[in-house]
């Protein structure tokens, strides 16, 4: 049954990078897998965004897969191994289509397609060939699949149009838990042109104290792990002149300013004195100990965004602009943020900032 079930997890999965997108189509049909000459017959619910595929066995006991095209996120369970959580693509994989022609299936006209898909899984790399049959008066839905060597076939059969019942859609609980910090569905950059909010624990990277905050960056920036080095945001080509080299911040050559979020390894936030104390004494006693250190044209700004306490510092060091923001968690180390301009900095990037200032925000 696990095989099976992986199978069908595999088979059944959304269209992969480089294929057309899974449609938006809410529907409920039966799932008919023939493996090897074996059937099976398994239950598929959809919204459009969330998909359910369950499998009842005789002892009782159920199998299936759970997706969720918004968070990106897959669910496979069964028995014996539990629930399994993992990304809806694996790191990597690619896929390409070729028109193979069109064809009637079960009543409905489909395009058929040949897919060739490439990913790497367990640290091997491995490639498959299937054909899909897309049907034209369901939004593209596929409703045959079949391997290229013809052993396994999957078929939606009684295909209902429509929402599904949400008790159909719930997820899979026990065994499954959605564990929050596998979501990394915002980290990807979307279409230039704007700005976009994520929550303050994406924001980290999902490596600091999950504050209940929401910011703005533009849309087009990327959220990126730096390793020890904390959270990082910015154009995707940028991010990679950045992190070229393991634990080091690399700012030289960016085209664009960059965001970068971590802990402060000098500052914490002292509740009682409700000031942001380092090794020169709380924050209304560091203007001088900056001006000696080469920071000119200070500014300080205190501000509470809801219940958390904040200090915006900008000036201007040896001609570069310098923008800081301290977070105050607890009587805990503060949490950083800097924005690194390209360039020295000038009028943009002063904006730039004061929106993302202007954005922080409690999370609702």
């Amino acid at each position: 049954m696990r095989t099976s079930t992986a199978l069908l997890f595999l088979l059944c999965s959304a269209a992969a990078p480089g294929q057309s997108p899974e449609p938006t189509l809410a529907y409920q049909a039966d799932v008919v897998t023939t493996y090897k000459g074996q059937t099976t017959r398994s239950r598929v619910y959809s919204d459009g965004i969330r998909r359910k595929t369950e499998t009842s066995r005789q002892d009782g006991q159920s199998a299936g897969t759970y997706t969720d095209s918004q968070k990106k996120l897959s669910w496979n369970w069964g028995p014996g191994y539990g629930c399994l959580q993992m990304p809806q693509r694996p790191a990597g994989a690619t896929s390409n289509e070729e028109a193979a022609g069109m064809e009637t299936v079960d009543g409905h006209p489909t395009k058929k397609f040949k897919v060739t898909s490439s990913a790497t899984v367990g640290g091997k790399p491995m490639t498959s060939v299937e054909y899909v049959w897309k049907a034209a008066d369901l939004q593209d839905l596929v409703i045959q699949r079949k391997s290229e060597d013809g052993s396994t076939v999957v078929n939606l059969k009684n295909i209902v149009v429509g929402k599904p019942d949400e008790k159909l859609l719930a997820f899979p609980s026990p065994p499954c838990k959605d564990d929050e910090a596998l979501d990394t569905a915002r980290n990807a950059s979307e279409a230039p042109g704007g700005f976009r909010t994520v929550r303050f624990s994406d924001a980290s990277c999902k490596k600091l104290v999950p504050l209940p905050l929401t910011l703005s960056i533009p849309s087009d920036y990327e959220i990126r792990p730096g390793g020890r080095m904390g959270c990082f945001w910015g154009a995707t080509e940028d991010l990679s002149r950045v992190l070229k080299v393991t634990d080091q911040a690399d700012f030289e050559g960016i085209k664009r300013g960059v965001y970068w979020c971590r802990v402060s390894n000098s500052t914490e936030y002292d509740p009682t004195k409700k000031r942001f104390v380092n090794e020169h004494g709380t924050d209304d006693q560091w203007t001088s100990t900056l001006a000696r250190e080469g920071l000119q044209n200070i500014v300080m700004t205190p501000k509470t965004v809801g219940s958390i306490p904040t200090l915006q510092i900008q000036g201007t060091m040896k001609g570069l602009k310098v923008y800081m923001l301290y977070i105050g968690v607890g009587d805990s180390p503060a949490i950083l943020i800097n924005y690194r301009p390209a360039g020295k900095g000038g009028a943009a990037d002063d904006a730039a900032w004061q929106h993302f200032l202007d954005s922080l925000d409690t999370a609702r």
